[in-house]
């Protein structure tokens, strides 16, 4: 029987015993952790074999590597002209630096305020350009009225300095 044929059956036989009704039994069977089964024999269905014969190339000479063309590898852009592949690769290289820090740091520095660290006087200014519109004073003097404030008396403050 294979290794494989035998985890099925135990794994079977567990689903079906796991089934009873006694706890304990169940808790027993469920515990038991599954074998595994490792075999460190060589195979030789492990190993490829290349059919055929492998082609020596030339030797290089100083001459073959005088002429770029023969030793030209393609950046991807171009597979045939190396003039063309280099001026892609160039062009995207220029335009991908361009885009992400030139145009990228323009919005990051125009950017609104996202995090609202300056909302607070932005809108002061604008409500003080609206009251000076109006011809309002900059700051009402009855923004809370005056019979709804209601003071602590001299007793009430006992000691305490105010300072006006």
């Amino acid at each position: 029987m294979s290794a494989h044929r035998l985890f099925q059956n135990a794994s079977k036989l567990s689903a079906r015993l796991s089934r009873l009704s006694s706890p304990g039994l169940r808790n027993m069977i469920q515990a038991q952790q599954p074998a595994a089964f490792i075999s460190t024999s060589k195979k030789n269905r492990d190993t490829t074999t290349v059919a055929g014969t492998v082609q020596d190339t030339q030797p290089r000479t100083v001459e073959d590597f005088a002429n770029p063309k023969n030793t030209w590898q393609s950046y991807g852009f171009d597979h045939l002209d190396p003039e063309m592949d280099i001026n892609r690769r160039n062009f995207m290289l220029f335009f991908t630096i361009t885009v992400t820090f030139v145009l990228g740091g323009f919005c990051i520095a125009y950017a609104p305020d996202i995090r609202m660290k300056d909302w607070n006087q932005r809108e002061a200014y604008l409500e003080l350009a609206r009251r000076e519109a109006l011809g309002l004073p900059p700051i009402d003097p009855n923004l809370v009225p005056v019979d709804q404030v209601e003071l602590p008396t001299e007793e009430e403050l006992g000691d305490f300095d105010v300072v006006i």
